[in-house]
């Protein structure tokens, strides 16, 4: 399925777990328009880990970057978290 082809449905959480802290570099082609779409659906959104297309550390890149409104994380919070250019995403 293309990103284009999903509709934006009446939800009340979706769940980011696309990528995890390996990713590095911004995301591209597809995966860039698929959370670009997936950020416009309504709800209450939650991250696992990370927000898909947020670097754990670096400069962030793109803007094709999963917007949490909430991140479970494991082990400690990533340096990304506490910089400010993080805070629409985390």
């Amino acid at each position: 399925t293309q990103a284009a082809e999903l509709e934006i449905q009446a939800t009340d959480v979706v769940i980011d777990a696309l990528f995890g802290i390996g990713l590095n570099g911004p995301l591209t082609d597809e995966y860039a328009k698929l959370v670009k779409k997936i950020n416009q659906f309504p709800g209450f959104k939650v991250s696992v880990d990370i927000p898909s297309g947020l670097p754990a550390e670096g400069q962030v890149l793109g803007d094709a970057i999963f917007k949490s409104d909430w991140v479970i994380t494991f082990q400690r919070p990533k340096l990304n978290f506490l910089l400010p250019p993080s805070s629409p995403y985390v």
